[in-house]
């Protein structure tokens, strides 16, 4: 939450400086300085907190967008004046204003409970406030007492509108049920054999190639089990802005170290542009690297494909033209500050190195024919991203007629939420299931939302909750850091967490139980009869919905940014 350039912890008579940046700050501020490596060095002149509020009679605006910021904006006007908050210097000036998106809102407790206490609450609502008064004394649900509900305006709402002869108890062990029943739901996928129920057809969806094992891989290594169920793992841009000058030049350098190797190769045509026989060799070459744990050979893998790639690209066919091709390949990139916007060829070499670590991850699974890089086209790395059209809308209503899904999965996040272009697939997701319904007649999809590392999912708000297992966190977090190269050391990271991804959705995870742990009590886990649950030690929320539900809260999400309010 720093304002200028000051950051958390920042003196409130400070003046205009020269400073250093924090963590937090430096991950916030990545996207427009060029990736965190450029922020994490780079000193920053900022206009002081005392200079800022010196004249009590200015007038201060301050604008915020998105659910993402809502816990920012909570803190700089609900909490007293800090070092802490260094938006809550604002708080002497009488001419301040927030202006706000309804998301942006979201965690002010005075406007949560204006509306909240507008109508009689939703069974969600109902929920929502029974389990945040359970996790605030962190009490299980069935323990509360009448008083306790009593005491919590919110939870007071709700005994006021009770059915009648409702009783409270009946009330506590019926969010209780929900809840178990949530859980309990998510394993019935797990354990399902094809005698039991008809085939399932997957429509696995992400925004980038890291977004599904960041949100719920767990849950996929049970759903890909069964040979009967059918599964595409299908990724809607190239994600090209996430791939560091330094990483792609580090895989062209080994290029030239090792394509010396590969005469053979290049004699039988193993790199011909129209070879779609051998494309996968580089996938499983790559594997047997990462199982041997040899460095050597993962490199080799991953240099077959980044020659294949050049070839495709560039039109060149012999060593000495790729050797060529690398050097000026590498003089681009040493040419280029982090950040500016890449030619369209390189855009595309940086989208196919991200290509082959979704081949990676889902060959691990026996998937590497399943899987479709859809390149839409509003993504093109400007600063503004276009918002989706038909072009971009087309491409996934012809995949959704060839699968004919019954689930697909969607990144759920409201925008401003992390990557905007995770809020603009999903409208274009959305928009590819309308015209499926309309032109098929088929309403009976299921979408699934999920979320990863930028924002979460409320217990009352999710469907699904999928026990994640200590050897789950453990394939979540090898399998990134094999398949990922690129995203090991993140250019654009989450400002919560100073780490690999994979580590931050571990951590999410672990949470989420914790908060079910205290709703629930450590015995429905730690005492169940159910191996599965005994061993759990995370939870994937997941949200079901169905089409016209999900055309919905589509609609909902994007009214949620809309206008702003004073």
């Amino acid at each position: 939450g720093h304002i200028a350039f000051n950051i958390r912890g920042s003196d409130h008579f400070s003046s205009t400086r020269l400073t250093p940046t924090n963590y937090e700050t430096q991950a916030a501020a990545a996207g427009d300085l060029g990736g965190i490596e450029l922020a994490r060095k780079t000193l920053v002149v900022t206009t002081g907190l005392r200079t800022i509020a010196f004249n009590r009679n200015v007038v201060a605006i301050i604008a915020a967008a998105g659910e993402a910021k809502a816990r920012v904006v909570a803190d700089t006007i609900q909490e007293t004046t800090n070092n802490l908050y260094p938006g809550s210097v604002l708080h002497g000036l009488p001419n301040a204003r927030f202006y706000l998106t309804q998301g942006a809102c979201a965690q002010l407790q005075e406007r949560v409970y204006e509306t909240f206490a507008k109508q009689p609450p939703s069974s969600v609502q109902i929920n929502r406030a029974i389990i945040d008064l359970s996790l605030k004394l962190k009490i299980k649900i069935k323990d509360l007492s009448e008083q306790q509900l009593q005491s919590d305006r919110f939870t007071c709402h709700v005994l006021h509108h009770l059915e009648p002869g409702v009783s409270v108890s009946e009330l506590l062990e019926s969010v209780e049920s929900q809840l178990m029943k949530k859980i309990e739901k998510s394993m019935v996928h797990m354990h399902t054999t094809s005698n039991q129920s008809p085939p399932t057809s997957f429509m696995h969806t992400a925004p980038h190639h890291d977004d599904i094992m960041l949100g719920y891989l767990p849950y996929v290594v049970h759903l890909v089990r069964p040979n009967y169920n059918k599964h595409t793992f299908n990724y809607m841009t190239s994600g090209f802005n996430s791939v560091t000058n330094s990483y792609t030049a580090e895989l062209i350098r080994d290029v030239k170290t090792n394509i010396h190797k590969f005469s053979h190769l290049f004699s039988r045509g193993y790199f011909d542009a129209d070879n779609t026989g051998d494309y996968h060799r580089d996938v499983y070459r790559t594997l047997d690297g990462f199982a041997a744990r040899d460095k050597e050979i993962q490199r080799e893998g991953i240099s077959r494909r980044m020659i294949r790639n050049i070839v495709r690209i560039f039109g060149d066919h012999t060593e000495k033209q790729i050797i060529h091709r690398c050097d000026e390949m590498l003089s681009y990139i040493g040419s280029r500050y982090p950040g500016q916007k890449d030619l369209p060829e390189y855009q595309r070499f940086k989208g196919m190195i991200r290509e082959m670590e979704g081949d990676l991850k889902w060959a691990t699974y026996g998937f590497n024919e399943h899987v479709n890089h859809l390149r839409l086209s509003f993504y093109k790395g400007d600063y503004f991203t276009e918002v989706p059209s038909d072009r971009d809308v087309d491409p996934i209503l012809k995949i959704v007629k060839d699968t004919k899904p019954d689930v697909v999965t969607v990144a759920f996040d409201p925008e401003g939420s992390g990557p905007d272009t995770h809020y603009k697939v999903m409208q274009a997701i959305c928009q590819a299931l309308r015209r499926y319904k309309a032109e098929s007649q088929v309403d009976t999809v299921k979408v699934w939302g999920y979320r990863n590392v930028w924002y979460r999912f409320h217990p009352a708000e999710a469907d699904l909750m999928v026990p994640v297992s200590l050897n789950s966190l453990a394939i979540l977090d090898d399998t990134f850091n094999n398949c990922f190269g690129s995203q090991r050391s993140a250019s654009f990271p989450a400002p919560e967490f100073d780490g690999p991804f994979s580590r931050l959705a571990s951590r999410i995870q672990a949470e989420q139980l914790q908060m079910l742990k205290i709703c629930l009590g450590d015995d429905y886990f730690e005492k169940s009869p159910l191996h599965l649950l005994k061993r759990t030690h995370g939870l994937v929320f997941l949200r079901v919905m169905t089409m016209d539900e999900f055309f919905t809260a589509a609609r909902e999400l994007e009214a949620a940014v809309g206008p702003p309010t004073l």
